[in-house]
């Protein structure tokens, strides 16, 4: 089990949290997703050998949530 913490744009609403939580746990090979909204910052927990941290900086772009370089 590898993690990983990511910093986003900034958030905007709370509902924020719940769109990227519910969009990165589907992602096989994700076991954990937290949020937090105050610094931006997304905490995974995966499974390297299924999901890469590439992956994960995708799927956020994808939800309309890019990661800071």
């Amino acid at each position: 089990m590898s993690t990983v913490t990511l910093t986003t744009v900034p958030l905007t609403c709370p509902s924020c949290i719940a769109t990227i939580e519910r969009g990165l746990a589907r992602r096989p090979g994700v076991d954990a997703v937290k949020v937090r909204f105050a610094s931006n910052a997304v905490r995974v927990e995966y499974d390297p050998g299924k999901v890469t941290r590439d992956d994960l900086v995708a799927d956020l772009d994808a939800l309309g949530y890019p990661v800071r370089k």
